[in-house]
C-alpha cells in the first residue's frame, strides 16, 4: 500500500520561515493550543467539551486526531514533540460503514506545502488499518482549492448537503479503500 505512505516532513518555501514538522496523535495538553490556532472565535468552554469528547473517542479506538507540530530546524535543538507550533491537524472518526475525515486545518502561512495532504494520507492509512471500506470528507461548495485537493487524492463527489446552523451548501466526497 505504498500510496498510503505520507510524504516526509518538508522544508518551507524560501518566502516562509524554515519549518520541519512531524505528525503525531493529539494529546490532552494540546487543547489550549488547538483552540488558539483553529477555533479562536469559539468560546473555550464549547471547544473544551468537544475536544474532551473527541479525546474519549480516540481512547476508545473510535477516532484518531492528529496534529502537525513544527520541529527545530537545527540538528542540536530540542527534540520533536517539545511544544513546537501547531501547523495543522485532522481527525478520523469511524462509523459502521465508513470513516469521516473532519476538523482538517492548516495554518494559512503553511498551506500549499503538502502538510494537509500528509495528514489526509495518514488518516487514510489508519482507515485502511482499521479495515474501513471508505472514507468521506466534507467541503463547503465555495472552497474550490480544498475540493480540488480532495479530488487529486482520489475522492469523488458523493452528495450535496446543507450544513446545520449556517445553512451553507457543502459537498461530501468519498473515497473507497477496498
Amino acid at each position: 500500500m505504498s500510496w498510503l505512505i505520507p510524504p516526509s516532513p518538508a522544508a518551507a518555501m524560501p518566502s516562509r520561515p524554515p519549518v520541519h514538522w512531524q505528525i503525531r496523535p493529539v494529546e490532552a495538553a494540546d487543547g489550549c493550543r488547538l483552540h488558539a490556532v483553529c477555533y479562536p472565535n469559539l468560546p473555550y468552554s464549547t471547544f473544551q467539551t468537544r475536544f474532551e469528547r473527541l479525546a474519549q473517542w480516540q481512547q476508545s479506538g473510535r477516532a484518531l486526531y492528529l496534529v502537525v507540530e513544527s520541529t527545530p530546524v537545527q540538528a542540536d535543538a530540542a527534540p520533536a514533540g517539545d511544544g513546537g507550533d501547531l501547523l495543522a491537524g485532522g481527525l478520523l472518526v469511524t462509523y459502521p460503514r465508513y470513516g469521516e475525515i473532519a476538523e482538517l486545518f492548516v495554518v494559512p502561512m503553511f498551506r500549499r506545502l503538502g502538510i494537509g495532504t500528509a495528514v489526509i494520507w495518514q488518516l487514510m492509512a489508519t482507515a485502511v488499518a482499521w479495515a474501513l471500506p471508505a472514507v468521506e470528507i466534507g467541503v463547503t461548495v465555495g472552497n474550490e482549492s480544498a475540493r480540488r485537493l480532495y479530488q487529486r487524492l482520489g475522492f469523488v463527489v458523493d452528495r450535496q448537503i446543507i450544513l446545520p446552523g449556517d445553512g451553507q451548501p457543502a459537498l461530501i466526497l468519498r473515497r473507497d479503500l477496498e
